[in-house]
């Protein structure tokens, strides 16, 4: 008996809520056919528009709420932003809107690890970073991540030569390192599938403070409480956590 009830009302409490939202999200919208005059406005950086874009596609689906989705520079995202959610990959950025008053919630979603970005083809021999450190090898360091340059200063042990650039981790990383004639970059876990033909990534060795976490912030000038937190619902479901793992994103939330 104690094992089970105390699961049930759990289960029965998760299936209340989720009706109640669907509830208040329809009311939201009156009568109009289930179409709702004003969408979801999402902003997100480029680095996190496909797992943003199948979990709007989801939402849309489970509400038939319309969603407009917004691919901004993170780097210049301040409290003039209007809209209803921020996804945020930096920290430094999420701090600076918190501070300036323009988020009413915030949820984190998965905290990413430091890794050093190789070719496959070159790398077969390199198994951990203690493999790196006297080779002499040039590493990247991206100059509008500053998360990522706090760590470069924990490992300058060794023979790797650090150098700060002007680099897109959006885009191709296996172009970008022949492009810039590096032997890595230092980048993030999850920017690098563990199943990608031609790179791999190598994570740093533990420290306290290296890891950067990715949230999403509920904006101030947010339109419709029910609708983000219908939102924030399908975010954290089973459904919307299996998106995010096949992004090579593992979420906090179970």
């Amino acid at each position: 008996m104690y094992s089970i009830m105390p699961r049930f009302f759990s289960d029965f409490h998760s299936f209340c809520k989720t009706v109640l939202l669907s509830v208040l999200v329809i009311c939201c919208f009156g009568c109009n056919g289930g179409r709702k005059t004003e969408p979801l406005d999402i902003f997100t950086p480029p680095s996190l528009k496909d797992v943003v874009s199948e979990v709007a596609e989801l939402f849309r689906n489970n509400y038939r709420v319309p969603v407009n989705i917004n691919v901004v520079d993170i780097d210049k995202v301040d409290c003039e932003l209007f809209g209803d959610v921020l996804f945020c990959d930096r920290q430094d950025v999420a701090e600076q809107l918190q501070q300036g008053g323009c988020v009413a919630a915030t949820l984190p979603i998965s905290y990413i690890s430091p890794v050093l970005v190789v070719k496959r083809e070159t790398s077969e021999n390199f198994h951990s970073f203690d493999d790196f450190v006297n080779m002499d090898m040039k590493v990247a360091i991206p100059q509008n991540d500053p998360k990522l340059q706090e760590v470069a200063t924990r490992y300058s042990a060794g023979s790797l030569h650090w150098n700060t650039m002007d680099l897109d981790l959006t885009g191709s990383l296996n172009e970008q390192l022949e492009k810039n004639g590096m032997d890595a970059i230092l980048s993030w876990d999850y920017l690098v599938p563990q199943d990608d033909d031609e790179l791999r990534g190598i994570p740093l060795p533990p420290y306290p403070g290296n890891t950067q976490t990715i949230s999403v912030l509920v904006l101030t000038a947010c339109k419709d409480v029910p609708v983000y937190q219908a939102f924030l619902e399908t975010l954290t479901s089973k459904a919307g956590r299996d998106i995010f793992n096949k992004h090579n994103i593992t979420t906090v939330f179970h």
